[in-house]
């Protein structure tokens, strides 16, 4: 597993904004469902929301009682504590289940009632995808490798025929 300082700055930054714009997302979303739907509701509303979201399986919603208004199923196994208290918005990296993950927390007060949010995204999966793409290519430069001399060898034997063929008729003749 890579340390929280190798990964790169720009992925961290790209990760950021996207889970920004998620988060201005979400508060849209919230503004209009807790006005809109009874508490008990809430729950299978985010649901909905977070299918049909691209990137929003990891969520959670708390009141400022930290009591859960809603956590997707794939954020529960990271276990993040509900936010208590005064919260300022943060970005942190933590590294949950062995998995580095990105976590994006604000607080959002609608129709006068404070809600705390955490959005998350994991870091791994990428740098996996990464990592199995280099063994592919690893597993084939040398097939490349034979490829490309066979084929080297194969035109160079077709250009150079005519010459092949000066040099047999002038040692006949």
């Amino acid at each position: 597993h890579r340390d929280l300082h190798s990964f790169p700055t720009r992925r961290s930054s790209d990760l950021d904004v996207d889970l920004q714009d998620r988060l201005v997302a979400v508060e849209k979303y919230m503004t209009v469902a807790i006005p809109r739907f009874p508490r008990e509701r809430l729950w299978h509303e985010f649901a909905e929301s977070v299918e049909i979201q691209p990137g929003g399986e990891m969520m959670q919603v708390s009141d400022s009682a930290g009591a859960w208004i809603f956590q997707s199923e794939s954020i529960k196994g990271f276990q993040l504590a509900p936010p208590l208290g005064s919260f300022a918005p943060r970005i942190s990296t933590h590294i949950l289940r062995g998995v580095p993950v990105r976590v994006r927390s604000a607080a959002m007060t609608i129709g006068g009632q404070t809600y705390f949010v955490q959005l998350a995204t994991t870091l791994g999966h990428p740098y996996e995808e990464v990592d199995r793409i280099f063994v592919i290519v690893l597993c084939f430069i040398p097939v490349l490798v034979v490829i490309a001399s066979g084929g080297g060898y194969w035109l160079s034997a077709r250009a150079l025929a005519p010459v092949d063929r000066i040099i047999t008729d002038s040692r006949s003749i």
